[in-house]
């Protein structure tokens, strides 16, 4: 497939993205619409392909919207990057002076249902070089729209959708300066007080002038656990993507989460993230705030 077809499937997918999200979000105004307030913080460090650990700190902020079937939620980070020298798509990795532009890489993110807990892996792409920039990142925009399944149980099929908008300085190395897309389905059945839940898709991503990335498929099973009347919240959740840089192992990372209930309308939430692969960060953590506005 030659450039000009790759752009313009590229360009076609993001469009019925976007049509899509106008569509729910025109669709949310015909029913009762629930709209939340969230933040999130992270840090990451790892040694990757390197022979000394690199850091990278972000803080992302957003809006939810939740229907009886359809949720989407917009979120912008800030971002605060230091040492090393190489590309970082989310949690993977590219050496910036050492893979030709005919070597891939790529990224990940998701949405896997409508619960205002901690379930979105928030994407973040940015270069990371010596000297520690800082600045706006590239904001994302998820759409889940639920396809099976009872209105009110969090049990059912979910269809998930996420665009990137490019918005990031390229010149500081915070973003890409390019569209991605991506597309998922995702499962979670709940029995009693134990939730499994498990997504698969792919995505398409933007080449900037230096390189070249592969569109990997992504997988990711998890289990739940609720205690206190699922006021208090437990997972466990393995993801994985398929290879997308010939040099180096493909990303798998292993997430802990829990998220406390304070009321109806508030809630917070931890995580920590452990990389299984050299284009995996060593260690992560996380944590975030979600509060109702109406």
């Amino acid at each position: 497939m030659n450039k000009v077809a790759m752009e313009i499937r590229r360009f076609s997918l993001g469009n019925l993205l976007v049509v899509g999200l106008l569509l729910i979000v025109n669709i949310s105004y015909a029913s009762g619409t629930q709209w939340w307030l969230t933040s999130m913080g992270q840090i990451t460090e790892g040694k990757y392909i390197f022979e000394s650990k690199s850091q990278t700190e972000y803080f992302a902020f957003g809006l939810m919207g939740r229907g009886d079937r359809w949720a989407l939620s917009v979120n912008i980070p800030y971002i605060y990057q230091k040492n090393g020298a190489f590309t970082q798509f989310s949690e993977i990795v590219i050496p910036a002076d050492e893979v030709d532009q005919n070597n891939n890489g790529g990224m990940h993110g998701g949405n896997h249902n409508q619960d205002p807990i901690e379930d979105e892996v928030i994407i973040i792409e940015e270069t990371i070089t010596p000297k520690p920039e800082n600045g706006i990142g590239d904001i994302y925009l998820f759409v889940n729209f639920k396809i099976l399944g009872k209105n009110r149980s969090p049990s059912g099929i979910y269809l998930n959708s996420q665009v990137k908008i490019p918005v990031a300085s390229f010149e500081k190395g915070l973003g890409s300066g390019e569209f991605d897309y991506g597309l998922s389905a995702s499962f979670k059945k709940s029995i009693n007080t134990f939730s499994l839940f498990s997504d698969i898709g792919f995505l398409v991503l933007g080449d900037p002038d230096d390189f070249k990335y592969k569109d990997p498929l992504t997988w990711g099973i998890g289990l739940g656990k609720s205690f206190n009347k699922a006021k208090f919240n437990t997972m466990v959740y393995y993801q994985q993507y398929t290879k997308i840089i010939e040099e180096y192992d493909p990303p798998r990372q292993l997430s802990f989460g829990a998220n406390y209930r304070i009321n109806s309308r508030m809630f917070v939430s931890i995580g920590w993230q452990k990389g299984l692969s050299e284009t995996t960060p060593d260690n992560g953590l996380s944590g975030g705030i979600q509060w109702a506005i109406n």
